[in-house]
């Protein structure tokens, strides 16, 4: 009895462990290679990754066709953002009447103060069918922590 218990506990931890039904995403646009955090896709290859500030950085330096969005309020945009961002405010009424004229198929660099909203904002993104989503996992603070250039 003791080898039955044995046998179906590593069967289910192994079965729990498998990844198969995750699909390993596509590289970075134009060949960028960074370390992902976290990458999820689904089967129909929409994928979201969330990077920590120097891999969103050398991801967006290496994309040529490509959309930056600030997903704050216009308050928090006009005190300071990221050179050629679009603000669309992701808690507006008419965030996805705004993105959904964007063009889905490029891919969208997206962030916020804290990485809270940017990770929303790429939820419904991708349910919209944007298909190439990075997110900035801790915000703009990150990226002005980094010292990086941003617009004030």
């Amino acid at each position: 009895m003791q080898n039955f218990l044995t046998l179906i506990l590593m069967l289910l931890l192994t079965a729990c462990s498998s990844n198969d039904n995750i699909q390993n995403p596509v590289p970075a646009p134009d060949t960028v290679k960074v370390k992902r955090d976290i990458a999820l896709t689904t089967s129909a290859g929409l994928m979201i990754v969330n990077m920590d500030v120097q891999e969103f950085k050398t991801t967006l330096d290496g994309v040529k066709n490509k959309n930056l969005l600030d997903v704050r309020t216009t308050d928090e945009y006009a005190a300071g953002h990221l050179v050629d961002a679009i603000n669309i405010d992701v808690d507006a009424n008419d965030f996805e009447k705004k993105i959904s004229g964007l063009d889905k198929t490029l891919p969208f660099f997206v962030y916020c103060q804290g990485g809270s909203r940017s990770r929303v904002a790429c939820k419904h993104m991708q349910q919209l069918g944007f298909t190439n989503l990075y997110n900035l996992s801790n915000g703009i603070e990150s990226w002005k922590d980094a010292g990086f250039d941003f617009v004030k």
